[in-house]
């Protein structure tokens, strides 16, 4: 009589085999991959010290605004308020708010109306550019900012100080999207759309209104604008110092002009204005366009081409009673080539240039832009085929 043994086949074991490694394979997918158990774990574990770092701040941000007489969340009040707290690594000014960092290494941005915000990186293509050594070489670059009212708009890195990062929009605004006289909720001095039946550029240029003043027409020490009686602070860096100090010293020194040009200016400094530009930062602030010293001192951070003029310091050539000289077309040091680049759209489909928050000198209807043929000119504020690129400062 023959036994027969039964046993496991090559194949068989080969199946096993297989089966075996593919749920070893799952199993360690569900576990380490992205959306695996540990990282689930971890992301949990980060969510959650996070909104209990915010809670800290907010409450901390209640008990500075009560302390403050201006109802606004002021640094030495906020500091008061977490000075006990040993999780706190240390606070810095931040525009008109406060950046605060916790050992943990989040970092947050507490606005002046107490809004509190985990801090970003601002990245240009997969670059943090916090890490960036030479930050002028990404100038141009689309950014990773957007703005939650305006979200099919691009930014690109404009400029960058000490203690600002500044982004333009990469392309004209359609007044749709613009603060005009179009939109409700908006006054007659505020930008009125073209009138004109042949404008073939309607949609994406509006001009200044054409009255003479802006609200009280004064633009006083320490502020940029005047909104009706109540005078408004803009700072643009940490501390004491103003836009005008920094990057618009003609107006700085013209303060109670009320030139059509100053005024159109004003319109365009005015941050309540342009502030839904500036929603997709905690403590960002936005404006209608760069100055002609933001736009030289961008062009020139830049190797590889003619300088353009200096606007970073006033001299008796450019600081008439009007503004800036910047009236007739330039080849020299105010042209920016022949092809299209970061600084000027040579594309005519939807506007011949963009306005610069700059007055110009010649007469006081005329304001600073940017042509498309790349040179800096200046035009009426009632001209209606200039387009609007806004920038919108974030605080680093």
């Amino acid at each position: 009589m023959r036994k027969d043994n039964k046993g496991i086949t090559l194949i068989a074991l080969v199946i096993t085999v297989i089966i075996l490694l593919i749920l070893a394979a799952v199993s360690v997918t569900t576990l380490t991959g992205e959306n695996g158990l540990i990282n689930k774990a971890a992301t949990a574990k980060e969510n959650t010290e996070s909104a209990q770092e915010t809670e800290i701040l907010q409450q901390a941000a209640v008990q500075a605004m009560g302390k403050s007489k201006s109802g606004d969340v002021e640094k030495q009040y906020l500091d008061a308020a977490l000075a006990n707290n040993s999780e706190i690594q240390g606070t810095e000014a931040a525009g008109s708010g406060v950046k605060v960092t916790f050992k943990s290494g989040r970092v947050y941005t507490v606005s002046a109306d107490g809004e509190v915000a985990e801090k970003t990186a601002l990245k240009v293509g997969n670059a943090d550019i916090s890490t960036v050594s030479d930050i002028s070489t990404k100038y141009g670059e689309i950014t990773s900012y957007k703005s939650k009212s305006h979200p099919n708009i691009d930014w690109q890195l404009f400029y960058a100080d000490s203690s600002n990062y500044y982004v333009i929009a990469s392309d004209y605004v359609p007044n749709a999207e613009l603060p005009c006289n179009g939109n409700s909720g908006y006054t007659a001095t505020d930008l009125v759309k073209s009138t004109s039946t042949t404008n073939q550029f309607a949609t994406y240029c509006a001009r200044f209104a054409s009255s003479s003043s802006y609200n009280d027409g004064v633009l006083t020490a320490g502020t940029i604008y005047k909104n009706g009686s109540a005078s408004t602070a803009f700072t643009a860096t940490a501390g004491s110092q103003y836009l005008t100090t920094n990057y618009l010293k003609w107006v700085a020194a013209n303060l109670s002009s009320t030139n059509t040009n100053i005024c159109s200016v004003a319109y365009m400094m005015d941050t309540n204005k342009w502030s839904s530009f500036a929603d997709g930062v905690s403590g960002a602030y936005a404006i209608g366009g760069p100055t002609i010293e933001m736009l030289s001192l961008s062009w020139n951070a830049v190797s590889g081409h003619t300088q353009m003029t200096d606007y970073t310091t006033l001299s008796s050539s450019n600081s008439n009673t009007n503004g800036y000289i910047a009236q007739s077309p330039e080849t020299g040091s105010n042209f920016f080539g022949t092809s299209t680049n970061m600084w000027f759209i040579k594309e005519q489909t939807k506007a011949y240039g963009y306005w610069l928050a700059s007055p110009s000198s010649g007469i006081t209807s005329l304001v600073s832009y940017v042509y498309c043929y790349g040179y800096v000119h200046a035009n009426y504020a009632s001209n209606d085929s200039l387009g609007f690129r806004p920038i919108v400062c974030i605080p680093k």
